[in-house]
């Protein structure tokens, strides 16, 4: 996690999903995870945000939008597919086989396959994870809001779009920065003292 946080751009999470699949010797499922989890993490986000625009009274910055859209999209596929898979698997069975039609029943039964990982992962845990992001949500901004209250400063929309903006990669603010330094030197420290704890236990052994 110290690593994923560091890496910009968000690439971060490719390094997660290589953790998890070397974990779990399974690249797929490790990548799945992530993809659930980025999902989970920007349905709270968003649901922050509204909370925030209809306390504030401020215009919904694009960022928004941009977000609303992916989880549109991420929805409306995931509803689709089966429907979809159904028909196409259908057609091309029932069509002379061909090396390109092959293809395209292998491609559909891989995308299939992660369909299935998807739903499994989905029952029973979307709304614990939701729960807790939303709650990692609003204990971050909110932070950085007493923060800035403590230091008698404004406290405006422009300034938690930066923040998020920064969070994505797309721009720098000095709250996210300080934030990611804080949350790497805390990981880094808890890691150690488990290290050690470990150590201390096998020497006991």
């Amino acid at each position: 996690v110290p690593v994923s946080m560091i890496i910009p751009l968000k690439a971060g999470d490719i390094f997660r999903a290589y953790c998890y699949g070397y974990r779990i010797q399974n690249c797929l499922k490790a990548f799945i995870i992530i993809l659930l989890d980025r999902f989970i993490d920007t349905l709270a986000l968003v649901t922050i945000t509204f909370f925030i625009i209809l306390t504030e009274h401020e215009k919904a910055p694009l960022l928004f939008y941009l977000l609303l859209i992916f989880l549109m999209l991420f929805i409306i596929c995931y509803y689709m597919f089966p429907g979809l898979y159904s028909y196409w698997n259908d057609y091309f069975i029932r069509n002379q086989a061909s090396v390109r039609r092959n293809s395209f029943l292998k491609l559909l039964n891989r995308c299939h396959v992660i369909y299935a990982e998807i739903s499994e992962l989905i029952k029973g845990r979307c709304l614990f994870l939701y729960c807790i992001s939303v709650v990692a949500w609003g204990v971050e901004i909110g932070g950085m809001v007493y923060i800035k209250d403590i230091l008698q400063e404004d406290v405006s929309m422009r300034m938690i779009t930066d923040y998020l903006n920064a969070a994505l990669g797309i721009s720098h603010s000095i709250y996210s920065q300080r934030f990611v330094f804080v949350s790497v030197v805390l990981m880094i420290v808890f890691y150690l003292i488990l290290y050690v704890r470990k150590i201390v236990k096998e020497r006991k052994l």
